[in-house]
């Protein structure tokens, strides 16, 4: 229902749009065809009026300043005769004296040399008049014809009827066809509509764009990268639940078996020894869960803007160091920090920084091996970035095998220790939520491991707040 309700929208915008224009043309040219056609009925009427005044004109007769007309009772029947308007006329000597006269017609505004044409009001009724004079031996004499303004009226509605109302029947027309059009138009939307809304939730496969309008493909396009991007994120989340099922049922299963033994046991003793082992399994479940939820976290920063401020690399790493020493000397290992630089400053998220460093400590705690050493590191890059980094004396990574351990449930063959593959794997995922690159490498003198995380380092004068 809401996509035929967008659709019937945009008919209507689209309408909406093109109608008032149309509109507005069929205005103005009803306008300028009034302009014209009037013109042209006020030029044949007065065309029509100077003949009856040239007509008046030949029976007058100007002689010695004498005015005499010469208009039998027939000819001014005919002239007077008209079936729709009324006619009047009026001859007047140079000195104002009146010859003839039906109607009383006022005065040409100006001296008529020649025939002009004039509106007027006879009774309060409007009216045409034509004028010329009648020049003859000392004087001359003004003959004025006039009519009213039926005709021209009459001829004038006429014409516009016969032009306007095609016209405007046209623009009703083209209204029709330009909805009709539009509905059309939009056809590929609705096909478009139809195929997602017959599609299964699962199916993120791409849609078609063969059939659709040029105008159209480019949210085509956009939908079907979104589609893949979900069809990424969905099978990434598929594989996480797919391998945290598979990671988790080992410890549970271990659980288990050793919460049995206890309950059988009768010797308190052993039943010490199985409830240990009960409790390794839980830690081991604990911290398999921790892990987990994360490298959860970690995704999930990707598809949403993280609260970032200003850290001092160095006083952090050091903050966090120095929470893990307890337990480096309970594994009697040494863990220490060097810093060069305290003003190296990075852009990041306090929360996802202290879960990469924790994780980068524990796994070189783990992996060490008791009287080892670990070795926290802040310092400014070679190209200028902010290096954090955790090197220990330990076993190290083969080179075939630095570019896995940063995947997911990936364990170097023959580590030492239970962890569950993802440490690591946490790392890199917070690395990218910051900009931040992950090297794999060798301790100092090629022994152990040394994990590098490489920010950009924020300059005191680009600092954020």
């Amino acid at each position: 229902m809401g996509p035929r309700m967008y659709q019937s929208s945009v008919r209507r915008r689209l309408i909406f749009w093109l109608m008032p224009p149309l509109l507005a043309l069929w205005l103005i040219g009803a306008f300028l065809t009034y302009y014209f056609v009037l013109n042209f009925a006020n030029r044949i009427h007065d065309r029509w009026l100077l003949d009856s005044a040239v007509s008046l004109a030949q029976q007058v007769h100007v002689q010695s300043g004498h005015v005499s007309a010469d208009l039998p009772a027939a000819v001014l029947r005919i002239l007077e005769y008209d079936a729709v308007d009324h006619i009047f006329y009026r001859v007047t000597g140079s000195d104002g004296s009146v010859v003839v006269e039906h109607g009383r017609i006022p005065e040409p505004p100006s001296r008529a040399e020649r025939p002009v044409f004039y509106n007027g009001q006879i009774a309060n009724v409007p009216v045409r008049i034509a004028a010329l004079r009648v020049d003859g031996t000392d004087g001359n004499a003004l003959v004025q014809v006039a009519e009213t303004l039926i005709k021209r009226h009459t001829l004038t509605s006429e014409i516009l009827a016969v032009m306007l109302v095609p016209q405007l029947l046209l623009i009703v027309t083209a209204g029709a066809l330009i909805w009709y059009g539009v509905a059309r138009g939009l056809g590929p939307l609705d096909r478009l509509r139809t195929d997602i809304v017959r599609r299964s939730h699962r199916d993120l496969s791409p849609l078609e764009t063969y059939r659709v309008p040029m105008e159209v493909a480019p949210l085509v396009n956009a939908l079907n990268e979104l589609f893949e991007r979900l069809g990424q994120a969905v099978a990434s989340q598929n594989r996480f639940i797919a391998d945290a099922a598979h990671q988790l049922r080992t410890p549970l299963a271990g659980l288990k078996t050793q919460a049995e033994l206890a309950i059988r046991e009768d010797d308190p003793l052993a039943m010490r020894v199985a409830l240990e082992h009960v409790r390794d399994a839980v830690n081991r479940s604990v911290h398999l869960v921790n892990q987990l939820l994360s490298l959860a976290r970690a995704d999930h920063s990707h598809e949403q803007a993280l609260p970032m401020t200003l850290i001092k690399l160095g006083a952090f790493a050091r903050e966090i160091t120095t929470e893990w020493v307890g337990k480096a000397l309970d594994a009697k290992l040494d863990l220490g920090f060097e810093g060069q630089d305290d003003e190296l400053n990075i852009q990041g998220n306090r929360e996802l920084l202290n879960e990469l460093l924790d994780n980068l400590i524990d796994n070189a705690l783990r992996y060490t091996p008791a009287a080892g050493r670990v070795t926290v590191r802040v310092f400014r890059h070679a190209h200028g970035g902010a290096a954090l980094e955790v090197e220990d004396d330990g076993p190290g990574i083969a080179p075939e095998e630095r570019e896995h351990v940063l995947e997911r449930f990936h364990r170097a063959e023959g580590s030492p220790g239970e962890g569950c593959g993802l440490g690591l794997a946490i790392v890199r995922e917070i690395a990218s939520v910051h900009g931040a690159g992950v090297t794999v490498g060798e301790g100092e003198g090629g022994r152990g491991a040394r994990i590098s995380i490489i920010f950009a380092a924020i300059e005191s004068t680009e600092i954020r707040s």
